[in-house]
């Protein structure tokens, strides 16, 4: 199986690469890996900017469609996937910290139930950049980049998509945890005292 992590994104809002952020001594990139690797045979990076994870040792794919947001780093998983044989790839995007391994793979296992996309929803939000594709979906991704309609909500609306409800993800834990993203500085400050409140937690439980 094949994930793909998104760390193309220009983190405007953030003034600095949200993959390189920290917690608990490790990179947002390298928990992401860290998390997948036990549930996934290959793991690539999509960037434009490849400099910053050359230490990872991971392959890293450079968008066809430059500029063009998540989407276009979802083609660039999918085109890979295609040249490597591959049926699905699932895609993270690197501001996702705290997700679930096993989510993961369940999700890449729905779509052998004939599904283009498996996407999460929790509460009023669909979470495309935490979801599993189908080398089937290319075609219309593709069109999509060459028109330029760029909204994933909306080409979600025209794939065969599942929509991961809150009940099934909480098999995997709580899902607004799983589902966590980190836009800015404030949200960054918010987890990392979650999170070390968490860490005090477990060891009191030692």
């Amino acid at each position: 199986m094949l994930a793909v992590v998104l760390a193309g994104g220009q983190s405007r809002r953030m003034g600095q690469d949200k993959a390189l952020l920290t917690l608990a001594d490790k990179t947002f990139i390298e928990t992401i890996y860290d998390e997948l690797r036990g549930y996934f045979s290959e793991i690539v990076i999509s960037a434009n900017n490849p400099e910053p994870y050359f230490h990872l040792g991971l392959k890293i794919l450079r968008d066809e469609y430059e500029g063009l947001g998540p989407l276009a780093g979802i083609h660039s998983g999918l085109s890979y996937a295609q040249k490597r044989g591959k049926k699905h790839i699932f895609v993270v995007s690197c501001d996702m910290p705290m997700i679930s391994g096993r989510l993961a793979y369940r999700m890449v296992e729905l779509l052998e139930e004939d599904y283009q996309a498996v996407v999460p929803k929790a509460g009023d939000r669909i979470f495309p950049t935490f979801s599993a594709y189908s080398v089937r979906a290319f075609a219309e991704i593709d069109q999509a980049l060459r028109e330029e309609r760029l909204r994933l909500q909306a080409i979600l609306r025209e794939l065969n998509t599942y929509w991961l409800l809150e009940d099934e993800i909480a098999l995997y834990g709580e899902p607004l945890k799983i589902l966590r993203n980190v836009n800015n500085l404030k949200e960054y400050l918010d987890l990392r005292d979650i999170y070390g409140e968490e860490e005090d937690s477990e060891r009191n439980k030692g």
